[in-house]
């Protein structure tokens, strides 16, 4: 690999580590720590604006992430990668929806339907954890400069 390649495979790998630890800390962050209070505290009709709004800041995190493991994928060529971002972002794609359904319900507040297209948020952000938890697997036994390397004897 040309050392130009290197470069921005290192360089691709590096932000989407980054934007991975900060999209899934602040998932982890928000609903561990900070949704459990808010419900204490407020009403729901109260916490809903917030949550709408910082999932989307994390989503809009998560699908640049995404978009720099696909990257990589491609400029270093490794399928097992290619496909499992793929599937994390068809997954992304899934909660994108949900997260427009489940707002509309709140708005209009008939909350008709909510729970069935929320289940289908919280499996399909289960599943995503699982992808990411393998590529930043694979992420960390493949480095980018992993080739050029030098082996101990």
């Amino acid at each position: 690999m040309a050392l130009p390649r290197q470069w921005a495979a290192a360089t691709l790998h590096s932000v989407a580590s980054l934007l991975s630890t900060l999209w899934l800390g602040g998932l982890f962050t928000y609903g561990a720590i900070a949704l459990p209070e808010l419900h204490r505290t407020f009403p729901i009709p109260e916490v809903a604006p917030v949550t709408r709004h910082v999932t989307g800041i994390l989503n809009l995190i998560g699908t640049a992430a995404l978009t720099f493991w696909l990257a990589l994928a491609i400029l270093q060529k490794r399928p097992m990668l290619l496909g499992l971002t793929l599937g994390a972002f068809l997954l992304q794609t899934a909660q994108l929806v949900a997260h427009a359904v489940i707002s509309a319900r709140m708005d209009d507040r008939t909350m008709s339907g909510f729970y069935p297209v929320h289940r289908i948020n919280i499996w399909a952000g289960m599943a995503q954890w699982i992808i990411m938890g393998i590529i930043l697997y694979l992420a960390t036994n493949h480095s980018p400069t992993s080739e050029t390397t030098p082996h101990a004897p």
